[in-house]
């Protein structure tokens, strides 16, 4: 009865081990994927790669991969209960699916952000006063580089 349990339970781990070296190498080569796609968007809108915009990289890494540890954790002291790796299977899907979407976006849709992103900036530098605040909205910043004729 001994030998069987313990077959059985090195058979589940094994598997959900397999399946969480699957998870986090798909994670990995979709995170790469996202930092080479984004990259390649920088250079289209004319931005230089920064350190800063790389380290973004790192904590996207922190943010997705510290909760999916602990999901494998879980899902390993589960291994003799659950057939499979039920807690880091959602995440991972999670996972996949945003960085799917991030490198599906296209430059312009990122500029636009972009541009979203320094208007309401720019509103909340101007809040105190109104009329600043009001051609900030209704004018918006424009780079001068992409404004400049091609000489």
């Amino acid at each position: 009865m001994k030998e069987a349990f313990v077959e059985l339970f090195e058979v589940h781990l094994r598997f959900h081990i397999a399946m969480i070296v699957l998870f986090t190498g798909a994670i990995l080569v979709a995170m790469f994927t996202d930092l080479v796609t984004g990259i390649y968007k920088a250079k289209q809108r004319g931005e230089a790669t920064t350190s800063r915009g790389l380290k973004m990289t790192a904590k996207k890494a922190v943010k997705y991969l510290v909760p999916f540890f602990i999901l494998c954790l879980l899902d390993l002291i589960a291994a003799f209960l659950l057939p499979a790796p039920f807690f880091s299977m959602p995440w991972t899907g999670y996972i996949l699916l945003s960085e799917f979407w991030s490198v599906r976006e296209s430059a312009w849709t990122k500029a636009e952000i972009q541009q979203q992103n320094n208007t309401i900036r720019a509103v909340i530098v101007s809040r105190e006063d109104p009329q600043k605040m009001a051609d900030v909205v209704l004018n918006p910043p424009h780079d001068e580089e992409k404004e400049k004729p091609a000489a």
